[in-house]
């Protein structure tokens, strides 16, 4: 998935051929292959560095298999021409905005496919041979889940790169000696590891500098992405601290060697602020709010023993100013301008039916965004199915993961509300909303809302986007009314399906978002008069290039049997009902049809599937129809290019993602006409459309695709270029990005 202003290129085998698959000695191999180790190397401003770097790793290529893909963080001198010419065979990916390094690294390991580790390169250093085999052996031999090598600086001397973690005193003797007198300085007296024996063996650390670090994916994958908030220093320190509360360790391996240059990242006054607060904000995440008082007192002494430098005096003045924390990703050498930082709200995250969501954050974060993803508490039922879910629950912050912390934090909120003279909207809402529904439900909406109003101050977000307009709207408008951040909406379906208080919930927006012409309007007719300025209409959609064949679709043929695929939840609302007994009908009327589904219940299995069951039973449909529960999107890709139609019987589908994923792969669809999917499927033409609740207009519509195969062949033709033309994923989070920053840019957080 791209986003505008993004340049994603696959890579092609030297010479201007197409990429080999078969093992090649020389080469990286291409995407889709499995892979020792996959290589994320990020850029900003690398042309002079990157090739050297890049011929390092390709030398190691003789011995261990590896798949490289450069992010390159917005630079403007060349850097990825110089890639894509010496180095064609290497996946690049060029950003609009920088996005620092941890999100450099997580955009890269998108891009990585199967691999067994993860190697993180700064572009400026250089291999040694061998040095990725020794970091493999040492991964491999266990327990670590992180592998970090022996770093030389460009003269060839021992550059100290292993570290503590940080304290008080440590950062305190830092400041006061640097590293001089390292072979009589106690341990506790510095954060670096400076002694010379502990460079000459392997063992386990805290952390270390992170130009070059080896995970193992299975950790990868458990802590889920870097934290990009950091921006560029302290993201290692942070990421290895969550390995090692996850039970895993971090090994220094001698035998592994790089040279560093260093300064690859540009030094400035900005970026010495910067570094200094992103280490007061690490502290402040792993430690109690004692020592991370302390911690900043300390902090603000050690720069008060450097203040003549320039550096040091723009640190200090950063350090001592909390609001300007934010904003320091604008420091000089940072390049390019902030990224948007944002909440992205999803209830109930992550869950079986959000992929779309999941699309939309990589699409935003591609096009220079920085959605921090929140939701209100965990999902229940089986959702890690899904490749992604893992990585996004692990990214996600709970509002009802709750603390003593952040309860202490709430009654803030509620003090400062009621200073500011806000406790009396406040009071107003809490009592319609009660009213609505009851004073349980609404005391928990309302502490969620505090919950929101604090994370929000923590992590700088000056507005969150709320992908619903029931429970989770409700939690954003009273954070706003505490004193939080701004909000909008989007709305998928029906005003009705989303519960009370729905003008209370649009007045306080910022700006809405609705999927469809016809719901734009349905809104518009229910709450004019308490709607924001800014209603836009912005469809759900896909990433075309994640749904494309491996094989050509082939239509039925007379003789063999008709493969109809849906996919959605079990629900009433869906119409399986409706679907099933349209194959009683087909298969009544002499064809051999086969119906594959897609979908669980709410109740994983124990609800409305039980009713289903009796019906496909009473129908005596047991060897025709098969239910699979919920699937991997791996799967579902599987049955739709299996399939010969893709079917969706549901009475008032607002637009419908499946839909979308079917005819990207040139499935031709046939879908029940309610709701707002004439605005997807055009009859006829993309598809064909049959009656809502009608099992034999269902089957009309199936019957004459099974007959007509040019029919189905020039549908999903059409289907494919209709979806890519306009539901590529990428435009919503353009118009949501575009809304986002015009209401931060107007100070409405303030």
């Amino acid at each position: 998935m791209t986003g505008p202003g993004t340049t994603v290129v696959p890579p092609r085998a030297p010479g201007g051929h197409a990429a080999r698959t078969d093992a090649h000695p020389r080469g990286f191999a291409p995407p889709g292959t499995p892979v020792d180790v996959g290589v994320v190397v990020v850029t900003h401003r690398s042309a002079a560095d990157v090739d050297a770097v890049l011929t390092s790793v390709r030398g190691e290529t003789a011995t261990v298999s590896l798949r490289v893909v450069v992010v390159d963080n917005g630079s403007r001198d060349g850097t990825l021409d110089v890639v894509r010419s010496a180095h064609p065979d290497v996946v690049t990916v060029g950003l609009r905005e920088n996005l620092g390094y941890a999100g450099g690294i997580n955009v890269g390991v998108e891009h990585l496919g199967e691999c067994r580790a993860v190697l993180v390169l700064n572009a400026d250093l250089v291999l040694q041979p061998g040095s990725i085999a020794a970091l493999l052996r040492r991964l491999d031999a266990g327990p670590a889940g992180i592998v970090v090598p022996r770093m030389l600086d460009r003269t060839g001397a021992l550059s100290r790169s292993l570290r503590r973690e940080p304290s008080l005193l440590g950062t305190l003797g830092d400041a006061l000696v640097g590293g001089r007198w390292h072979r009589r300085r106690p341990a506790w007296l510095s954060e670096t590891v400076l002694r010379d024996e502990a460079y000459g063996r392997p063992h386990p650390v805290a952390w270390a500098t992170g130009a070059a670090l080896l995970v193992r994916s299975s950790l990868a994958r458990s802590l889920g992405p870097w934290h990009e908030r950091y921006f560029l220093y302290s993201e290692e320190t942070e990421y290895c601290r969550r390995a090692r509360d996850a039970g895993s360790s971090i090994w220094y391996e001698p035998a592994a060697v790089v040279v560093h240059a260093g300064g690859g990242s540009g030094t400035s006054p900005g970026l010495t602020a910067l570094s200094s607060v992103n280490r007061v904000r690490y502290v402040r995440r792993f430690r109690s709010r004692p020592y991370a008082a302390a911690f900043r007192v300390v902090v603000v002494l050690a720069e008060l023993l450097r203040v003549r430098r320039p550096a040091h005096r723009r640190a200090l003045r950063a350090v001592l100013t909390p609001s300007s924390w934010d904003r320091l990703a604008r420091a000089d050498g940072a390049g390019g301008s902030p990224p948007a930082t944002f909440g992205y709200l999803v209830p109930e995250f992550p869950g079986q039916t959000h992929g779309f969501f999941w699309r939309e954050l990589e699409a935003l974060r591609r096009s220079g965004a920085r959605p921090v993803l929140l939701s209100t508490r965990r999902p229940t039922g089986t959702t890690g199915v899904h490749a992604w879910a893992a990585p996004a629950a692990a990214r996600t912050r709970y509002l009802t993961d709750w603390s003593p912390g952040a309860a202490m934090d709430g009654v803030v909120v509620g003090v400062r509300a009621v200073r500011s003279g806000r406790s009396r909207d406040v009071v107003r809402e809490l009592g319609t909303v009660t009213a609505a529904e009851g004073p349980v439900r609404a005391g928990a909406l309302l502490l969620a809302g505090a919950r929101l109003a604090v994370l929000a101050r923590r992590e700088g977000l000056p507005h969150v986007h709320v992908h619903s307009c029931a429970g989770a709207a409700q939690v954003a408008t009273f954070a706003r009314l505490l004193g939080g951040p701004t909000y909008s909406l989007s709305l998928h379906g029906p005003l009705a399906d989303y519960g009370g208080n729905q003008r209370g919930k649009w007045r306080h927006a910022s700006f809405g978002l609705v999927i469809t012409d016809p719901l734009h309007r349905d809104v518009v007719q229910a709450l004019d008069g308490d709607l924001p300025a800014t209603l836009a209409v912005a469809p759900m959609g896909i990433d075309p290039g994640r749904f494309v064949r491996t094989r050509p679709y082939v239509p039925c043929r007379s003789g063999g049997p008709l493969r109809i695929v849906s996919c959605g939840r079990l629900n009433p609302s869906k119409g399986h009902v409706d679907l099933v007994r349209a194959v009683r009908a087909l298969a009544d009327a002499g064809r051999d049809v086969r119906l594959v589904v897609a979908g669980e219940d709410e109740h994983g299995g124990a609800g409305y599937r039980r009713e289903l069951e009796r019906e496909i039973a009473r129908l005596r449909l047991g060897d025709r129809v098969r239910l699979l529960g919920t699937v991997g999107e791996d799967d579902v890709r599987a049955q739709l290019e299996s399939a010969h139609v893709f079917a969706l019987a549901s009475h008032a589908e607002p637009l419908g993602v499946a839909i979308m994923e079917a005819m990207a792969l040139c499935l031709p669809v046939v879908v029940c006409d309610g709701g707002g999917v004439r605005a997807l499927v055009e009859d006829g033409r993309t598809g064909l459309l049959a009656t809502p609740g009608d099992p034999g207009s269902i089957a009309a519509a199936v019957g004459r695709l099974a007959d007509d195969p040019t029919l189905a062949t020039t549908l999903g033709t059409s289907a494919r270029r209709h979806v890519e033309s306009a539901f590529a994923s990428e435009r919503s989070a353009r118009t949501l990005l575009e809304l986002v920053e015009r209401t931060c840019a107007a100070g409405s957080g303030t």
